[in-house]
C-alpha cells in the first residue's frame, strides 16, 4: 500500500468517525428536545387534573401546593435546591394566574440555551374555566 492510499484510507476514516459523532450528537439534542416537550406536557395534564379535581370537590386551587409536592412520575427532575428542572436543567417557569373565573398554569422551558424569549423555548398552558 503506497503513502498516498494509507492517506486516503485515513481520511475517509477520519471523515466517517465525524459524521457518526455528527449524528449521535444530533440524535441526542433530538431526544432532549423530546423530553422537554414531553415534561411540559405532564406538567401541564397534572396541573388540569388537580383543577378540575379540586373544582369538583369545591376546593381551593393551590397550585404552588401541587407542585411542591409533585414528584413528576420520573419525568421531571428538581435541582439541587429541590426546583423542577427541565432536561437541560434550566428550571421550568410555571405562571399561575386567577381572572374572571377562569384559572390558567403556563409551563414553559428556556430550551438549550436557557434563555427566555428565543425559538428553542417550548411552553404550554392549561386553563381552567370555574
Amino acid at each position: 500500500m503506497n503513502k498516498w492510499t494509507r492517506r486516503f484510507l485515513k481520511a475517509i476514516a477520519i471523515l466517517l468517525v465525524m459524521v457518526v459523532v455528527s449524528f449521535c450528537f444530533a440524535m441526542y439534542m433530538q431526544f432532549k428536545r423530546a423530553k422537554m416537550h414531553s415534561q411540559c406536557a405532564l406538567l401541564s395534564s397534572e396541573i388540569r387534573r388537580y383543577l378540575m379535581d379540586a373544582a369538583a370537590a369545591g376546593e381551593p386551587m393551590d397550585v404552588e401546593n401541587l407542585l411542591s409536592n409533585m414528584d413528576g412520575r420520573g419525568l421531571v427532575e428538581r435541582d439541587s435546591s429541590g426546583q423542577l428542572v427541565d432536561s437541560w436543567g434550566h428550571p421550568l417557569l410555571i405562571k399561575h394566574t386567577e381572572h374572571r373565573g377562569t384559572v390558567s398554569v403556563v409551563v414553559t422551558s428556556t430550551g438549550r440555551d436557557g434563555k427566555l424569549g428565543t425559538s428553542d423555548d417550548f411552553s404550554k398552558e392549561v386553563a381552567l374555566e370555574r
